[in-house]
């Protein structure tokens, strides 16, 4: 073997053991993360806990979400319609505001209600589950908590109060960038609100009546801290979706991502948001409908 090739070799060599360790790395800080929101389920073995923390997220997520919508019909409204002419600011405003209110519970619910795909029983020969009666197909996860195996799982999600699977994981996704535009819309198109009411808020000069003010910082804080949560974790999955793979795939089976390819990446978001052959991505990310996926004939 020639120098050049002995030379070639050991830098290839190099370059994978600096790709392992800065994996090694990644996967790290993301298995952390998992055990802090309880995806892990070797971390909690105690599944009332998990179902116990599952209840408190649901609670804070429907809490977090009628407040902001109860502030913007309320507070943020009557600010523009004493501002701005009614058409077609306010108006706008207004049917803006009517889709995201309807869109961040559809799908919710969806992904909340929606039932795994139901697995076909043990079997003699087959692979089978350790710790239920169903067979375990190539891809298919137990989750302790929910006492079931999933299909394609993700991860258990406690603010949904269960797994997120090729089930409802189009919904999930839909409802994380409802939310997220539902943040971006509260905002950044009020931009005057803030500015003209988180002032008079901060000012220590300014009359204790100032209600409108209070509500203001008080409003700004949550939709600050939900819209960070929310724009990581869209730019979490849009990574996953467009790279192959799942979070627990990522996370505990070590498999990195497949080749990137426009057309590759346009087929697995079709694939991953339910959308049929009549259908589109776009419709699927701005009309809310119907994306659990409810036997295999789907896949």
């Amino acid at each position: 073997m020639r120098k050049g090739e002995y030379i070639q070799r050991d830098r290839k060599e190099k370059i994978r053991e600096r790709n392992v360790e800065t994996r090694g790395k990644v996967l790290g800080i993301l298995r952390f993360g998992s055990k802090i929101v309880g995806n892990d389920d070797s971390i909690i073995n105690e599944s009332s806990l998990m179902k116990v923390l599952d209840k408190l997220c649901i609670t804070l997520a429907v809490a977090k979400t009628t407040w902001i919508v109860f502030f913007f019909f309320t507070v943020q409204l009557p600010f523009d319609y004493e501002r701005l002419d009614f058409f077609p600011f306010t108006l706008l405003r207004v049917l803006c505001g009517l889709w995201l209110t309807y869109s961040v519970p559809y799908h919710y619910l969806k992904a909340r209600t929606a039932e795994p795909i139901q697995l076909p029983k043990r079997t003699p020969t087959g692979p089978n589950c350790s710790f239920c009666t169903s067979s375990k197909p190539r891809l298919t996860s137990h989750c302790r908590t929910c006492d079931t195996c999933v299909y394609r799982r993700d991860h258990h999600c406690p603010w949904m109060g269960q797994c997120i699977g090729i089930h409802n994981q189009a919904n999930f996704f839909l409802f994380l960038f409802s939310v997220f535009l539902s943040t971006i819309f509260v905002l950044y198109v009020e931009y005057e609100f803030w500015m003209e009411n988180v002032k008079i808020w901060i000012d220590k000069s300014a009359s204790s009546t100032q209600w409108n003010s209070k509500v203001a910082g008080f409003s700004l804080s949550i939709i600050i801290s939900l819209h960070l949560i929310m724009l990581s974790f869209v730019i979490t999955y849009v990574f996953l979706v467009s790279g192959g793979f799942a979070l627990l795939d990522m996370l505990f089976q070590k498999e990195g991502a497949q080749k990137l390819t426009l057309s590759k990446i346009h087929l697995r978001w079709r694939q991953y948001l339910a959308v049929r052959r009549d259908d589109s991505i776009l419709r699927a990310l701005f009309i809310p409908s119907d994306r659990v996926v409810r036997d295999f004939d789907f896949i």
